[in-house]
């Protein structure tokens, strides 16, 4: 029997390596000799290219991975053709999650007919039986709600040499 966290590292791995072609085309045009940046920001940067996957989740859609990934490399071309760097250079993954939920905000009807279409479901109903189910929405959704979790864990307590009030 599989233990859970091994199951959670599981599919956060999985996640990761779906994305590597994402990741290494941001890394290459984004942080261009900036390794150390990338490599902070590199769990931010999954919190937003996972974040469309939850919002999908969440308006009960599926897309399949390589629709996904192309939304993602589309928006990433985008920005490197028209974005400004000045705008986005101190903290790219602030700015890449607002332009996808930008994106999904404003595609969210057109997203929706072609996501919930017939033609659309039956492809994903045939993929499912020739190899097995394709829950990729759904396991990036799960690692962009484990990466929200770690961010609000953060240690907020206060200094032990700060003075607290007790009644």
């Amino acid at each position: 029997m599989m233990h859970p966290h091994r199951k959670t590292q599981y599919r956060s791995m999985q996640t990761t390596n779906e994305l590597d072609e994402v990741l290494n085309y941001t890394g290459k045009h984004i942080y261009e000799g900036m390794d150390e940046a990338f490599q902070r920001d590199r769990r931010m940067l999954l919190y937003a290219l996972t974040w469309p996957a939850a919002w999908l989740d969440s308006q009960a859609l599926r897309m399949h991975r390589e629709d996904y990934q192309r939304m993602l490399m589309d928006k990433l071309k985008q920005i490197t053709r028209h974005g400004d760097p000045a705008r986005y250079r101190a903290y790219f993954p602030k700015y890449l999650l607002k332009c996808l939920q930008d994106h999904c905000h404003h595609h969210h009807e057109t997203l929706y007919r072609e996501l919930k279409h017939a033609s659309y479901s039956i492809e994903e109903i045939v993929n499912n039986i020739q190899t097995g189910t394709d829950n990729h929405t759904i396991v990036l959704a799960q690692a962009h709600a484990l990466l929200r979790q770690k961010q609000r864990n953060k240690d907020t307590t206060a200094p032990t040499n700060q003075m607290t009030l007790a009644l």
